[in-house]
């Protein structure tokens, strides 16, 4: 997936989310406990069958939607 976005607010993570779906971007939160720093709610684009396709995708979002601190980032199960 691609994390466009880390917040500690879950309403502004939602928020986000939904700004990204009305782009017609697939995004979704998924929610990290830190040590040490709390909780964040992580906003994400995507599911990628490889890290290949994100990258080639995140080369787009970057050109199309000035995205410059999204990143690449593994699923955690």
């Amino acid at each position: 997936s691609i994390q466009v976005g880390s917040f500690q607010n879950m309403n502004e993570a939602n928020a986000k989310v939904q700004t990204w779906k009305q782009k017609g971007y697939p995004s979704y939160v998924m929610i990290a406990d830190i040590p040490n720093r709390g909780r964040w709610y992580r906003v994400r684009i995507g599911g990628f069958a490889t890290r290949a396709d994100a990258s080639r995708y995140l080369a787009k979002l970057r050109t199309k939607e000035s995205v410059d601190d999204a990143l690449i980032v593994l699923n955690e199960q």
